[in-house]
């Protein structure tokens, strides 16, 4: 930035200047001006250094962040509770635990600062990324003795993790807790859960977190007809797919490619030429209604 005159530019032109070069990821334009900065004996502030560091991560150049991060003390800068979430969030993306824990740490023992909620969730993500769920479910129990109440992003977080593990009845756990403190799944957490009932043949279950759906005041969508079709084939009930094609017809959801592609795999598979026939009777009904 060229000064002309006697005018200076002022902390806010400067933050809202870099800010903006930082967010269309001209980074060495807005270092440049940083530079520009002390030279006028205008020292940046700490809205200035998150702008640059949230920048810098993401660019991907998470070296350079932690470095500028290590750096901005030198500058009489504090960090504050967005300094150490940005950076803890990028690290944790990485997998970098043992440093982003380093930083929670830090920040909790920093006079005036506490870890928020995003601080929380970036370091629960990436404990669950690395399966180390002893640490993730610590870090969970850990914001409830700060009367911290874990957000849906918290919930997802660790939901989406196990379920992923196969650890169905611990999801269903969690999302019960969920709903008793007031935060309300959305469809696509009861269809995780329906398709991790699924996969382990527990079709009873799926049933009931398909009617869980209905009773939260949502609506099934064409991904949760899907789940239960698919696990029904996939346990030779035809008869329940057939049933369940028909009410997601009957209820105005489209089927989709992935619908009819289950029935079609699992016909041409299935031996019984009175079931394939069956199926595919009332599989050409539904798709020329």
């Amino acid at each position: 930035m060229e000064i002309k005159g006697s005018h200076k530019p002022g902390p806010v032109i400067y933050s809202t200047v870099i800010d903006g070069l930082c967010k269309n990821n001209e980074l060495d334009k807005a270092f440049k001006l940083v530079k520009d900065m002390i030279h006028n004996n205008a020292l940046p502030d700490v809205v200035i250094c998150n702008s640059l560091i949230h920048g810098l991560c993401n660019a991907g150049m998470l070296e350079e962040a932690v470095s500028f991060f290590a750096e901005i003390k030198n500058l009489g800068i504090s960090p504050n509770v967005v300094t150490f979430g940005t950076v803890v969030d990028a690290l944790s993306k990485e997998g970098r635990m043992a440093e982003a824990l380093g930083l929670f740490e830090l920040m909790s023992q920093s006079e005036g600062l506490q870890p928020d909620t995003r601080t929380y969730n970036s370091s629960i993500y990436g404990y669950c990324h690395l399966r180390a769920w002893k640490e993730a479910l610590k870090l969970f129990d850990e914001m409830w003795g700060r009367k911290m109440s874990p957000n849906s992003a918290t919930f997802s977080i660790i939901f989406i993790a196990l379920c992923k593990e196969g650890m169905v009845n611990k999801a269903h756990y969690l999302l019960e807790v969920m709903i008793q403190n007031g935060v309300e799944p959305d469809v696509s957490m009861y269809n995780r859960l329906m398709d991790g009932y699924c996969l382990q043949g527990k079709m009873e279950e799926a049933v009931k977190a398909f009617d869980s759906v209905v009773r939260s005041g949502n609506e099934p969508n064409v991904f949760s007809y899907n789940i239960l079709i698919n696990g029904y084939c996939k346990a030779r009930r035809l008869d329940d797919a057939n049933r369940v094609f028909g009410c997601m017809c009957g209820k105005g959801v489209i089927p989709d490619v992935v619908t009819y592609s289950t029935l079609i795999r699992i016909m041409q598979g299935w031996k019984s030429n009175g079931c394939r026939s069956a199926l595919q009777r009332d599989a050409n009904l539904w798709s020329n209604s």
